[in-house]
């Protein structure tokens, strides 16, 4: 876990590859009178609080997942075989990542109504090549055939580690630099539920990558501080449960419907402020 002299030190570091092509060429589409245009960039806390939601409530304009904020500005496509997944989806989103052109997607929805962004990807860790690009540690890329002996080669940053949480706290710095650019940053919502200890039944979650879910949850919470110093809005909720009839299945992040019937709630209350239409 990250000291707090690393903690202090982080602040003052900087991704300057991020801040390439500042001079957007935004799309910026029509508010829609209808539902929020809501872009997710995360997970599934985020996407499964829009899914769940009354679907006249939000109109989805983008999401992306699979992508650490250690990838955006580095292209590691050079290190990696052919992209070969069996879902579209998945491939687009591993490709995106390898790309590192997480911006240029960003740049396009100068007109949404809010950000959703969960950290949870994070949880992963990132890859570095000898060329210093980075790429995601995600269950999609370890799928793509041939990338076990490509990874070999390259530098592990584990989530958690005093590397990842300066660099990460870097990139989420220049991130909302980028945001203030474009006129985004009050537009943002953090969705930070604490991982779920136990289940609806009562029975205690399995540890996720060898590590309790306790140390994700301070673990993350070191990470949620940082950008509470940059004044981005949090939600945060404790005394999490999870449901293990999930669409998705078991896992502490796979929450009992309640706890997106709350997110939702925040949601419509943050955007409200931004566009207060009725909804």
């Amino acid at each position: 876990m990250p000291s707090k002299a690393m903690r202090r030190k982080a602040i003052g570091l900087c991704h300057c590859y991020m801040l390439g092509g500042m001079q957007d060429s935004a799309e910026a589409f029509d508010l829609s009178k209808e539902a929020w245009r809501v872009f997710v960039y995360g997970g599934c806390v985020s996407r499964d609080t829009v899914a769940f939601a009354d679907p006249h409530a939000y109109s989805l304009a983008k999401y992306v997942a699979r992508n650490s904020l250690l990838s955006v500005g580095t292209d590691a496509r050079v290190n990696l075989p052919e992209l070969s997944l069996p879902s579209a989806f998945q491939k687009k989103m591993v490709d995106l990542d390898a790309s590192g052109k997480f911006l240029q997607e960003l740049r396009k929805m100068r007109g949404v109504d809010v950000i959703l962004w969960d950290l949870n990807i994070e949880r992963s860790g990132v890859w570095q090549f000898s060329d210093g690009t980075v790429v995601t540690n995600s269950a999609e890329l370890k799928r793509v055939e041939g990338v076990a002996p490509v990874l070999e080669d390259a530098r592990f940053i584990a989530f958690g580690s005093e590397e990842h949480y300066a660099r990460w706290c870097a990139a989420a710095t220049m991130f909302v630099a980028i945001l203030q650019e474009l006129e985004l940053k009050e537009r943002l919502l953090v969705l930070a539920p604490e991982w779920a200890v136990r289940d609806t039944h009562g029975k205690k979650n399995k540890k996720v990558a060898g590590k309790s879910i306790e140390f994700y949850n301070d673990v993350f919470s070191t990470y949620l501080a940082h950008l509470e110093t940059l004044g981005i809005r949090i939600v945060r909720l404790a005394n999490t449960i999870s449901d293990p009839e999930h669409k998705w299945g078991s896992a502490p992040f796979h929450y009992e419907k309640g706890l997106y019937q709350e997110l939702d709630k925040e949601i419509r209350s943050f955007a409200r402020k931004k566009n207060p239409f009725d909804r």
